[in-house]
């Protein structure tokens, strides 16, 4: 006997002691965890609840759309199958995202994609995250590139059918702006270019996913486009980064810059994005860049660019965009429009921080927000409360501030008070207080005559 089943703790002719012991304890296990399987609803809710203990600015889209990528569902099958169970190994998977983005992963950085202009974009830590107020920027360049009149066309131009754009997207990142604008717009030639290699590999890879035909180069701002002139620039430039300024003696003698005599500050090169663009723009194109609110109004250096920009008629359009629209900024950006071939001298001023709906704690620009934006900017007409086109004396009064705020009242939604009715009702409830003292005064003259 002892032959067969080997001495206690030692492996026997038949296996090794205690297997079927150590097999029902991972049968006890397995059961115990089939009868305790989380439901889809309970999960989901876990993974909200964890997130907004992490202080996350959407703790439940963002745990929606956590287990629909890791699922690979859709919100609507996420609601039909809310209390069917979920599996362990997609319980852990689950929770382990969820501890990602709770750290403060972005969750674009997470799934890798990120939605712009109705396109699936491929993001990653190299790139900034596409912003939803660069689709109005995107809506705008569609709109000018689209929209050319025939009797502006030269002759070689109409014969051809239409003006063919050279486009560039500087500082592209992902290639969102620039591959939209390739998408949408068929007559364009586009050039995108970033000064990060890895930004502008994954770029590349986002144009040949969505079959965008755009040229990328790689390079410091302009220096891999010399000579080159754009009918359109557009760029979502990184705010207030620092740059050389005035510690380059070179720079102040460079003909992007000399014009304004005066260099961007060396903390905020903002400013020197803009006559990086305008520098490059053909002799009738446009500009649109989103930027920084700051260097609208801000004093010193970047008042005296705005003072030749404006002396120099090429701001078109400065457009206040919402604040809050997009996760854990509270920023409100703004667009400058600038054109070579001004057919007036006025600048458009268009308030559209209240064109937009609210989505849990953010704003949102629907595609309705972003078509009467860019409708009135192409009109280039008043709107009460919302745009305004102001003359150059009227800018050049005052300091050549650029703030929309400065020129658009705001509507004053408070309720407005009928002091006539009002003052009515007074007399009215003052008559009647004084006929219930009437009252009142009787009945205690009847009880003092009855005493």
């Amino acid at each position: 006997a002892s032959g067969r089943t080997g001495k206690p703790g030692r492996p026997g002719r038949f296996g090794k002691a205690g297997d079927s012991q150590i097999d029902a304890e991972k049968e006890k296990i397995h059961i115990e965890s089939e009868r305790r399987r989380m439901k889809t609803r309970i999960l989901v809710k876990e993974g909200e609840y964890r997130l907004a203990k992490a202080f996350c600015m959407d703790p439940k889209i963002d745990a929606q759309e956590l287990y629909c990528f890791l699922t690979g569902t859709d919100k609507v099958s996420l609601f039909m199958k809310a209390e069917e169970e979920v599996d362990p190994e997609t319980e852990q998977k689950y929770m382990e995202l969820i501890e990602k983005r709770a750290s403060r992963i972005p969750l674009q950085h997470i799934t890798g994609v990120q939605e712009f202009m109705g396109y699936s974009f491929n993001v990653n830590p190299d790139v900034l995250i596409p912003r939803q107020d660069t689709e109005t920027l995107v809506s705008e360049a569609a709109k000018t590139i689209q929209g050319t009149p025939r009797e502006k066309l030269s002759f070689f131009e109409k014969l051809k059918g239409g003006k063919e754009w050279d486009v560039l997207d500087l500082c592209c990142g992902s290639g969102a702006v620039g591959i939209s604008i390739a998408k949408i717009c068929g007559n364009t030639r586009v050039t995108a270019s970033d000064v990060s290699e890895k930004a502008v590999e994954t770029a590349r890879g986002n144009a040949k996913k969505l079959r965008a035909r755009v040229k990328f180069v790689t390079g410091d701002m302009f220096g891999p486009l010399a000579g080159a002139r754009f009918d359109m620039i557009v760029s979502n430039p990184p705010y207030s980064i620092k740059w050389a300024g005035d510690e380059n003696p070179l720079l102040i003698n460079d003909p992007r810059f000399a014009p304004a005599g005066v260099l961007a500050p060396k903390s905020k090169a903002d400013m020197a994005f803009i006559m990086h663009s305008l520098s490059w723009l053909a002799s009738n194109g446009t500009a649109a860049i989103v930027c920084f609110p700051g260097i609208m109004y801000r004093g010193g250096a970047e008042q005296k660019i705005r003072k030749y920009l404006v002396d120099n008629n090429y701001i078109d359009c400065i457009i206040q965009l919402p604040s809050n629209l997009f996760f854990g900024t509270s920023i409100a950006t703004c667009i400058m429009v600038m054109k070579k071939n001004k057919a007036d001298n006025k600048t458009l001023f268009i308030d559209a921080t209240s064109e937009c709906v609210k989505v849990t704690n953010n704003n949102k620009l629907t595609p309705e927000n972003i078509d009467c934006i860019v409708d009135v900017f192409a009109k280039r007409e008043e709107v009460e409360h919302f745009a305004h086109l102001a003359s150059y004396e009227e800018v050049s009064n005052n300091d050549y501030n650029l703030s929309v705020s400065t020129y658009v009242e705001a509507e004053d939604t408070r309720e407005r008070i009928d002091i006539v009715k009002l003052n009515a009702e007074i007399k009215e409830i003052v008559a009647r207080e004084q006929v219930l003292r009437d009252e009142i005064d009787k009945i205690i003259a009847e009880i003092e005559v009855g005493a």
